[in-house]
């Protein structure tokens, strides 16, 4: 009775983790096309862990750029793995505006494929990020595609219906698009992984594309978009990301193309080896050599020319870094040209640093001109709101700077800081 009873107990715990996950959109099946059960994910030690070495000056200007940028459902439409991702895109989003490329952004759920396919007409870049896709089987006999809010997007679709640019640059992260799903980590060796990224890139070296980048980590976009604006060749591009190890890449060439290589490298984790970061196609071309355009001369400074829109984009995200307590990040993002006067309800980029006691984010936003009399909701100035803090420090950099002296304000309580949007 009681084994029955246990028996009965756990097949009903089952049924339960599988009905919540199929809920959460992580297991789907349609006309045999399948998603991974478990997301490819670095471990959570590395997860957060980012690259600060992006290149700060634009050396390349190509008029009438093209990116699409595609964010699927992971763990449904407002999932945090699937917002965690969107904000990846968005990164990568403003990198490409910061370098005057015209972005298209389809996110779950408003990622209609005949929309997609209409728009991304002449594209010169594709980024995706969500679920890989394959046939259910273990080990899988095909892979390839993406998974859309309400289509499994097939290589046949890819090939007969995305009309991009020729020399297209493509992104993806997802399950299989780099050699390893997040189910057989530690349980496939190279021979595998190299038939996985092999059938995943084929459908675009089909239709003549250039690159095809394919990464675990979320910021990896942004960085190979950062490098190719600076002037690298899609192969160096590939090395200059920090999860690249000499030692550890594999340099083969696609067993269909062999004039383009695969280059596939992997991490030892704790839970095995990891086959997570790809390269397939022409590694000696610049984005010059592939959809023309001119290098920007060198105007001797370090400054960097954005757009106002842009600009403001690259504030809103430094206010987002602020606010998480990044300090670092948001000194970068004030390099590539944020904004340094935007302003939130009346907050103001330097009055977020101030608030959060950031010393370095405050005394470089001095540096770039920041307003620092700007006044705040409820009177305050920067200093003041300093002084009410009693951050010494902050409020010292702020009278070199020649912030004004007030009286000091009315209320014993400094105003509450309104989240980022």
């Amino acid at each position: 009775m009681f084994a029955y009873l246990k028996s009965y107990r756990r097949a009903g715990l089952i049924a339960l983790v599988l009905a919540l996950t199929l809920l959460a959109g992580e297991i789907s099946s349609q006309n045999g096309f399948q998603v991974s059960p478990v997301q490819a994910r670095p471990p959570q030690s590395l997860a957060g862990v980012h690259h600060r070495d992006l290149p700060n000056e634009r050396k390349i200007n190509i008029p009438g750029l093209k990116a699409i940028l595609l964010g699927a459902p992971i763990d449904g439409d407002r999932g945090q793995w699937t917002l965690s991702e969107i904000e990846n895109l968005k990164k990568a989003a403003a990198e490409l505006r910061r370098n005057g490329v015209t972005v298209y952004e389809f996110y779950t759920p408003s990622n209609e494929w005949d929309r997609i396919k209409q728009v991304s007409r002449g594209a010169h870049f594709l980024l995706y990020r969500g679920h890989g896709v394959y046939d259910g089987s273990t080990p899988p006999r095909w892979v390839g595609g993406f998974s859309l809010k309400n289509k499994f997007v097939s290589s046949e679709d890819i090939k007969a219906e995305l009309d991009l640019a020729p020399g297209a640059i493509v992104m993806l992260y997802g399950c299989f698009t780099a050699g390893n799903a997040g189910f057989d980590i530690g349980k496939i060796n190279q021979t595998e992984a190299d038939r996985r990224v092999a059938m995943y890139s084929k459908p675009f070296m089909d239709e003549g594309y250039s690159g095809y980048f394919a990464n675990w980590y979320g910021d990896a976009f942004q960085h190979f978009i950062a490098h190719l604006f600076s002037g690298k060749t899609l192969g160096e591009t590939y090395r200059a990301y920090r999860d690249f190890n000499s030692s550890t890449v594999k340099y083969d060439r696609h067993p269909d193309y062999p004039q383009q290589v695969m280059w596939i490298d992997h991490d030892d984790w704790d839970s095995g080896r990891a086959y997570n970061y790809a390269f397939v196609g022409n590694p000696d071309k610049t984005l010059i050599d592939l959809f023309g355009g001119s290098n920007v001369p060198d105007n001797g400074n370090n400054d960097v020319n954005v757009s106002p829109e842009v600009a403001d984009d690259l504030a809103e995200e430094m206010i987002r870094t602020i606010y998480a307590d990044k300090a670092d990040d948001a000194v970068v993002l004030l390099e590539r040209g944020a904004n340094p006067n935007f302003a939130i309800k009346g907050w103001t980029v330097l009055s977020y640093a101030v608030y959060k006691n950031q010393p370095t984010v405050v005394a470089a936003l001095i540096a770039r001109n920041a307003n620092v009399n700007a006044v705040l909701p409820d009177g305050y100035t920067a200093r003041s709101l300093a002084e009410r803090l009693n951050y010494t420090r902050i409020v010292q950099l702020l009278e070199n700077a020649g912030a004004e002296r007030r009286p000091a304000h009315r209320s014993m309580q400094a105003p509450e800081l309104p989240g980022p949007q």
